[in-house]
């Protein structure tokens, strides 16, 4: 039974900010009047649980929820965007620095991505909450190629020669001829190759037949919001996100 508002406890989360964590969902509301009584139960049941940290994201055009939400303690965090490109059969490389890109193979690449990931990506959900320490979001990027890895994503580096310079992390629904970029980017000093490794990524996912790609971006990391418009991206959603130390 899909309920109004639903949790899922985040452990991982939990390992990164030191605080029992956990999402928010919410689905279309049955009745949009009683939406603070159905969210007070729901806080409940988390407090019981010893929940102390707890985060959602709204698509930007429900104005009331916005508006609710607030009205129960949540504060604005950050804007997220959802992109699209349901046309890769059509891609063609384009002539950019040349890359190798391949899958992942072993701990010690893993522990590349991992720092890459931790060190070098200044943007997210917790990136982007002044409330939140930024070395405590920087763990989080940390661990969550762990989750990733046990997640079985796919999981690819980007190299030249034999440096790693950047990595791109995937779930395929085949399918659906469909795939989400989970996480992907390149090491700072390394920002030239993003080109290449974008050329690279949505190469693989074409001649894998895949020919729909889609990404959740932040809204402020122009830089790599503009690179997805470079490729061919556009916007499907866009979603603001709330927080609430309970």
């Amino acid at each position: 039974m899909i309920k109004d508002i639903d949790y899922r406890l985040t452990p991982w989360d939990e390992k990164s900010i030191g605080l029992k964590t956990a999402e928010i969902i919410i689905n279309k509301i049955s009745d949009p009047g009683n939406f603070k009584e159905t969210y007070n139960y729901v806080e409940l049941d988390l407090i019981n649980l010893g929940v102390e940290f707890i985060y959602t994201r709204i698509n930007c055009d429900d104005i009331k929820l916005r508006f609710d939400v607030q009205d129960c303690g949540f504060y604005y965090a950050e804007t997220s965007v959802e992109v699209f490109n349901n046309n890769v059969k059509k891609f063609q490389k384009n002539k950019l620095p040349k890359i190798s890109y391949e899958i992942a193979t072993n701990n010690d690449e893993y522990l590349i991505i991992k720092k890459i990931a931790s060190e070098s990506f200044n943007y997210g959900r917790f990136h982007e909450d002044i409330n939140i320490p930024f070395s405590k979001a920087q763990i989080r990027y940390y661990n969550w190629i762990d989750d990733l890895i046990e997640q079985k994503a796919e999981i690819y580096v980007a190299k030249v020669g034999d440096t790693i310079v950047g990595f791109n992390i995937q779930k395929t629904n085949y399918s659906e001829n469909s795939t989400v970029l989970v996480l992907a980017g390149c090491n700072t000093g390394a920002e030239i190759f993003a080109s290449s490794l974008w050329n690279e990524i949505i190469l693989h996912n074409k001649l894998n037949d895949i020919n729909k790609i889609s990404a959740l971006i932040s809204a402020s990391n122009i830089g790599v919001f503009n690179l997805y418009v470079n490729f061919g991206f556009k916007i499907k959603n866009t979603f603001f996100g709330f927080h609430k130390k309970i």
